[in-house]
């Protein structure tokens, strides 16, 4: 599930989006850009306040942007997507398809689309392209130049609502470790199900990705090394070690990463050390 609209968790989303846009072009102008190359999912959404599903993504270049250093993007994406903002079709997404033919309609419509923004034959910034591809752009006349120094110093500092984004991220995963150590003292369940308790409140608190990482540590053995694969349907029994490391996406897509160490009723000397 991606969330689009923001609002429910305090964001005023005109000012995100617009904020976003400005901190990204301020730095475009500091590293000599005049747009930005955007095929990275991740990227595209810090400009636009975009997103794609999923599938699509994974398989091949859906979409670009371009981002001027003045003025609105130029989203170029399937027909099928959503409608927003500044949009053309991108006809060539069956990138890694065909890859020779895709890469030379690809080239032909970001050249229309940077003389549609007045930029052609400046420096342009690239975010991820495969070799082939960056090589055909420079092959009709784009100066193709790093772009990940400017994304990199916008994103560095959060802007007001990403920050709230962030701090409800955090909330919310920490009343998750809060719900597994309530479990804890009702009864002996199975590692699979305390992962359950964990990602069922963060899905429905509005988190968009990630994994759950529960593991049991046996009181009278190191049975369960923390880098093995969880989900296994071993249950926690008094004076075990209980770790919790959520890896998850929040709302907006922003991140938020602390473990939490439990113990099923009191420690054990053994577990004390284990866990100094």
């Amino acid at each position: 599930m991606f969330y689009t609209d923001l609002t429910p968790f305090g964001v005023d989303l005109e000012r995100l989006t617009a904020e976003r846009l400005k901190r990204l072009q301020e730095a475009m102008k500091q590293h000599g850009l005049t747009a930005l190359l955007l095929t990275d999912f991740l990227n595209i959404r810090y400009a636009t306040n975009t997103v794609f599903m999923l599938g699509l993504r994974a398989t091949a270049i859906q979409r670009f942007v371009l981002v001027p250093a003045e003025g609105s993007p130029l989203i170029c994406q399937r027909e099928t997507a959503r409608n927003r903002g500044t949009l053309r079709r991108f006809d060539a997404y069956m990138f890694a398809m065909r890859p020779a033919a895709a890469t030379k309609d690809f080239v032909a419509q970001v050249m229309e689309s940077l003389r549609e923004l007045g930029v052609a034959g400046e420096r342009v910034g690239v975010d991820s392209l495969n070799l082939g591809a960056v090589q055909a752009l420079k092959d009709s006349g784009i100066n193709v130049v790093d772009g990940w120094r400017a994304l990199n110093q916008a994103r560095a500092v959060k802007t007001t609502d990403e920050l709230k984004l962030i701090r409800w991220t955090t909330r919310a995963k920490e009343r998750g470790y809060d719900l597994v150590r309530e479990a804890l003292h009702k009864s002996d369940l199975p590692e699979e199900r305390l992962s359950r308790i964990m990602l069922d409140y963060l899905l429905d608190q509005g988190f968009e990705a990630g994994s759950e990482f529960i593991s049991i540590y046996d009181s009278s053995a190191d049975e369960r090394p923390h880098n093995e694969p969880m989900g296994a349907d071993l249950v926690v029994v008094e004076g075990d070690l209980i770790i919790c490391d959520a890896t998850v996406a929040g709302p907006g897509g922003y991140y938020s990463d602390f473990a939490r160490t439990f113990s099923r009723g009191k420690p054990t000397q053994q577990s004390r050390a284990r866990y100094k």
